[in-house]
């Protein structure tokens, strides 16, 4: 069984503080219980990590936007998960798209098709027959959705977690968190 575990911080530390604590206990049972763990992490400003189980291994992804993704964009409009998000915005939610929820959405789905790219070069020498692959992220950002698109790919299993920030429409600017139906 293989874990991949999408957070923001954990393992990495600033000044020798770990942001998340709150998952030495989860990583523990993650460990435990499976025989490899692929933690990704999002951090940008550390200086360190913390001790982690031999069978877990490291990986950082920064999720800043270059130049060469806002090219991209064009071609990431005209996905169906893109279109269909456009389309659910006035028939789910009842709002109108303008330049700022097609900014939050755009943005959003540039960091997913990264996070899609990037792990799927780690997916494609598993054997799915093999192993039992699982991808967990912590919280329902970008790294969710790349986990629902390359469930279309293959045979994950997926678990998405949702809290505050990542739940509740009121606590982001643009009263709107993208690509939930989807999730």
């Amino acid at each position: 069984r293989i874990a991949f575990f999408f957070t923001l911080f954990y393992p990495k530390t600033h000044t020798k503080v770990l942001y998340d604590a709150y998952l030495l206990s989860e990583m523990e049972e993650l460990s435990r219980n499976f025989d490899s763990v692929v933690v990704i992490s999002m951090s940008t400003d550390h200086n360190g990590e913390v001790d982690v189980a031999k069978n877990v291994t490291i990986y950082n992804l920064r999720l800043d936007i270059s130049m060469l993704d806002k090219l991209l964009l064009p071609l990431i409009a005209t996905r169906k998960f893109f279109i269909s998000e456009i389309n659910n915005l006035h028939t789910v939610y009842g709002k109108h798209l303008n330049a700022g929820l097609f900014k939050a959405i755009a943005a959003y789905a540039v960091k997913a098709v990264k996070v899609e790219k990037f792990l799927d070069k780690l997916l494609k020498p598993i054997d799915f027959n093999e192993n039992d692959v699982w991808i967990y992220s912590y919280w329902n950002f970008e790294y969710a959705l790349a986990a629902a698109l390359l469930k279309k790919k293959y045979p994950l299993k997926t678990v998405v977690r949702t809290h505050s920030l990542d739940l509740y429409f009121d606590r982001v600017p643009e009263h709107y968190h993208p690509f939930r139906r989807l999730v």
